[in-house]
């Protein structure tokens, strides 16, 4: 095989593992959501989970990152660990679910272990698609990887709402190992240094010589800083509306678990419909300038969303 084809096939089994991967965590992520409020009825607890899927992600990050790049020919390495960490441990709940039932402390822990996983298999990722296809399929891989997570955003929740109520948490937790094994098999195929023209390092850095490294790199360009900024802003005041967004739907509004899937599944088709559009369109001039529009947009928007509660 070629590797224009192998770059081909990259493309598509990216779309096609990511689907899966995408679709299986969103369907466990409204199911355990659910479940916690549902069994606690409090936000709080419901706050914790999402602490616990944040912090691992954003204190271990630049260290997992810093350890990929150090062994950045064995990225696929990270890759299938990570999966197979995850598959275990969601394995390991289904078990205990069916012996003992499932409580909020095991959720807990899971979720702790599952982030981790899911950090370390997600960067290792996002830094192999540059060597996955060519420059000139890279806009579409990006594209193709959102449209992954949109479709999951609308699947996940609507299969999520029609599941819950009808069936066990069981069913949700299967759900979840079954279509992460097909991701680990499909990546598995997968060349992670097609286009790489990098070598092993003569020298390799201590870790804490490349974070400083690293924080020096972006210290010294204007644009990430305020890109770095930027995101940690929009993400921490977002959390408000992922943390209160199901508890207000559930508990104050009354919807059922069916119609808050369906909910939180049409936020996902906007989504749809711009990662398709840019996977299409030519090469963005000024992705800047568009992001700025965007970010504001979204910002109207939700306060738009909070209308409701302020009529009776």
């Amino acid at each position: 095989m070629t590797r224009e084809r192998r770059a081909t096939y990259h493309l598509y089994t990216f779309l096609v593992s990511k689907l899966f991967g995408s679709v299986g965590a969103s369907i466990y992520t409204f199911g355990i959501s659910m479940f916690i409020l549902s069994m606690t009825g409090s936000a709080f607890s419901f706050a914790i989970n999402l602490v616990i899927a944040f912090i691992p992600r954003i204190v271990l990050s630049p260290v997992i990152g810093t350890l990929i790049d150090k062994y950045y020919m064995h990225k696929k390495r990270f890759v299938l660990i990570g999966e197979l960490v995850e598959i275990a441990t969601i394995a390991s709940l289904l078990l205990y679910t069916m012996m003992n039932g499932l409580s909020v402390m095991a959720v807990y822990i899971v979720t702790a272990i599952v982030t981790i996983a899911s950090t370390v298999s997600s960067i290792a990722f996002s830094a192999s698609i540059a060597n996955l296809v060519d420059e000139e399929r890279l806009q579409k891989a990006m594209a193709f990887q959102q449209i992954s997570g949109s479709v999951a955003g609308i699947l996940g929740p609507i299969i999520g709402g029609m599941l819950f109520g009808f069936t066990t948490m069981s069913v949700f937790l299967a759900i979840h190992v079954a279509f992460n094994v097909v991701t680990f098999l499909l990546e598995s195929t997968m060349d992670f240094n097609l286009y790489s023209t990098l070598t092993e390092p003569s020298a390799p850095q201590s870790m804490k010589q490349s974070l400083l490294e690293g924080y020096t790199y972006l210290m010294q360009h204007h644009l990430l800083v305020r890109i770095f900024i930027l995101a940690v802003a929009v993400n921490f005041f977002f959390a408000c509306l992922s943390v209160g967004g199901d508890f207000i739907l559930l508990e104050l509004i009354g919807l059922t678990p069916q119609q808050i899937g369906i909910t939180e599944a049409a936020s996902a088709v906007g989504m749809l419909v711009m990662s398709v559009a840019f996977s299409a369109i030519a090469q963005l001039k000024q992705p800047a300038q568009l992001t700025k529009y965007a970010i504001v947009g979204l910002g109207v928007l939700i306060m738009v969303f909070s209308l409701p509660l302020f009529i009776d």
